[in-house]
């Protein structure tokens, strides 16, 4: 019997064909839908009715430490959308020691870190924003 073990550098991302790395220790990744996959509204008899919602937009926060090279691509692209409004890509989350799988076909810096310096190392937080989020939120595979 094997027991199934996260491993935080098996959790892939990519924004636009290109990989981030360099996650900030602790919590890096949020991922928050806008909207609840179905709404309700009760009548004056009780009687509920369910209604689909089809919004899939979300907000992800990415922590990178203050060294992380991928600062460097996410300020590019977030340059680049403002000055063009070309900056927006495939956005992906894969656990490889899982089934979470995430993806949006359109996603773009929404907007940069407020940067911070210190006598020790920082962290950077982007807020990405997609279009349209779809995928599993899984588990771990155990080996």
């Amino acid at each position: 019997m094997s027991v199934p073990t996260y491993d935080p550098s098996q959790i892939v991302i990519t924004l636009g064909g290109n990989r981030l790395t360099g996650y900030a220790k602790g919590q890096f990744l949020s991922v928050k839908r806008d909207a609840e996959n179905f709404g309700d509204e009760a009548g004056t008899d009780g009687i509920v009715t369910r209604v689909k919602k089809l919004d899939r937009r979300a907000s992800i926060e990415l922590t990178l430490s203050q060294s992380s090279r991928s600062n460097d691509l996410l300020s590019s692209l977030a340059d680049l959308d403002d000055r063009t409004g070309t900056g927006v890509g495939v956005f992906q989350v894969k656990d490889l020691n899982g089934t979470t799988l995430l993806t949006a076909p359109n996603a773009w810096v929404s907007k940069i870190p407020d940067p911070e310096f210190s006598d020790e190392i920082s962290s950077r937080m982007w807020t990405i924003r997609v279009d349209r989020l779809i995928g599993t939120i899984g588990g771990i595979i155990a080996t």
